[in-house]
């Protein structure tokens, strides 16, 4: 029996690509072992869903610095950094309108995300 990989018990078996999505499409889902077995480093993102990210100060940073790193990454063999945004919750009642923000606050975004549909695991 194959032991499973820590990423796959804290994250689940995929991942959310953020810059693979509009609110109009569907996001893309990519393996977890995919993206994170070559990481040097991962960072753990913990979000509400419904911040406004125009005002979002931490983002802005945290995406700047990941852009550069990957930026300064690519074409070498340095360190490599993975974020992994996990979206606690909305501060909304409708269970519809929750997906509806999850959505909303992950694209776009460089990294990826736990999916809507791993509630047990977050």
């Amino acid at each position: 029996m194959e032991k499973s990989r820590w990423y796959d018990r804290l994250f689940g078996k995929r991942l959310i690509k953020c810059s693979s999505s509009s609110n109009t499409e569907d996001f893309d889902l990519v393996p977890t072992a995919e993206v994170l077995q070559e990481a040097s480093y991962t960072g753990v993102y913990f979000s509400f869903a419904n911040i406004n990210r125009q005002n979002d100060e931490f983002v802005a940073k945290l995406r700047e610095l990941y852009d550069r790193l990957k930026a300064e990454r690519d074409g070498e063999s340095g360190k490599k950094l993975e974020v992994v945004q996990v979206v606690m919750w909305a501060h909304n009642d409708n269970y519809g309108d929750f997906e509806s923000s999850h959505r909303e606050s992950l694209v776009g975004l460089p990294w990826f995300a736990m999916p809507f549909s791993e509630i047990e695991l977050k």
